[in-house]
């Protein structure tokens, strides 16, 4: 995932092309009891204040693994502790044509949530909005 920074890589793995982040600390965000939206926590996690966090218009794919206790999304409103979609810690969710910039997470419980994620660009025609899949 080397190269320049921004730019969609040759790497296509279930119908994205990955951009790569402005730093590696960029791809591991924690959700906090305040919530922030997406491109917000990447740009903390890797100490930048870039528009979008770096990244082209054209990103419309996340994956997130959920390592540390759990959080909960929304696009284009406002998740809380109680409502919002529920990514659980342990388990990994792909979100395809969606429009990351309005992707909003929070945290559940007292802990903070960390995730690992991965952004990039898919295809108009990928059907799948969003799926999950253990990691145990």
């Amino acid at each position: 995932m080397h190269g320049e920074k921004g730019k969609a890589k040759n790497l296509i793995q279930l119908n994205m092309l990955y951009e790569a982040f402005q730093s590696a600390a960029a791809c591991k965000i924690v959700a906090t009891s305040t919530t922030a939206k997406l491109f917000a926590l990447i740009n903390t996690a890797g100490s930048t204040t870039l528009p979008r966090a770096g990244f082209s218009a054209n990103v419309n794919a996340v994956d997130i693994a959920v390592e540390a206790n759990s959080c909960r999304i929304m696009f284009g409103n406002t998740p809380t502790a109680t409502n919002g979609f529920l990514l659980t810690a342990g388990s990994i969710y792909r979100f395809r044509n969606v429009d990351l910039s309005s992707m909003s997470l929070i945290r559940v419980t007292g802990s903070d949530s960390t995730c690992s994620i991965q952004i990039g660009v898919c295809d108009r025609g990928e059907t799948s909005n969003s799926s999950q899949y253990s990691a145990a």
